[in-house]
């Protein structure tokens, strides 16, 4: 027997309910106040109830087209230029200095989480939900937009709007990079483990730069002097 294929109300409650979650899980760790602070601070809980709730609504709608196989491993050397782009994001925190192994540790672990959640969902449930109703591209477009769209809410936490929609901006474009690897390889591994690793990546590279910059822990000076891109980089 063939298994449903998405449908749109499904995805639009699934996507409120993984907001709720994301928001009402619980308090940053140790009172962090950005972004960088909070994945590197301790294990974020929201991340991993937000990820364990999109994988049991994925699992118990079990749609044909939420992307829950194994890829086809034919087409992952696909995935060369973004990579090149992780592998470079860590070269450069090496060369800086990378912060200490239980910080490393840290948001190895938040990414991974974030990873499997953010593609669960938008890549996953809300993709698949979209395209019944509007197509390959229309869905592509309508994932990305309001995966971007849901990192302004990052200003609840942090409360910096501009570094918010500059992180809104940047989840666009990473956005629309994974959905190409979630259709192109057939499956949503391959864009989790891109997705982790990118903030993984990013983040590392920005705290490295950060304790540069402020010959210490990063504080609000020291955040403040790096470039845009660097707030910007991390999706999650």
């Amino acid at each position: 027997m063939r298994r449903p294929v998405g449908t749109l109300p499904a995805a639009v409650a699934a996507l409120l309910g993984w907001i709720a979650v994301t928001m009402l899980a619980g308090p940053a760790p140790g009172g962090a106040a950005t972004l960088p602070e909070i994945v590197s601070s301790g294990i974020a809980v929201q991340v991993i109830a937000s990820g364990a709730f999109a994988l049991l609504v994925a699992t118990g709608l079990r749609w044909s087209d939420a992307g829950l196989a194994w890829p086809d491993w034919r087409t992952l050397p696909l995935l060369w230029f973004p990579a090149h782009y992780i592998a470079a994001m860590l070269g450069a925190a090496l060369a800086i200095g990378l912060p200490p192994p239980a910080t490393v540790g840290i948001v190895l672990a938040n990414a991974a989480f974030v990873g499997i959640s953010e593609e669960v969902m938008f890549r996953g449930i809300l993709l698949a939900g979209l395209r019944p109703r509007l197509g390959l591209r229309g869905a592509v477009a309508g994932s990305t937009l309001t995966f971007g769209a849901v990192h302004v809410l990052n200003v609840l936490l942090t409360g910096d709007l501009a570094t918010a929609v500059a992180q809104a901006f940047a989840a666009v474009m990473s956005g629309t990079m994974l959905a190409a690897a979630r259709l192109r390889t057939g499956s949503l591994l391959p864009a989790v483990l891109l997705h982790g690793l990118w903030d993984f990546a990013a983040l590392t590279l920005f705290l490295a730069a950060a304790a540069r910059a402020g010959a210490g822990a990063p504080d609000a000076d020291a955040l403040a002097a790096l470039p845009l891109w660097a707030c910007a980089a991390p999706v999650a």
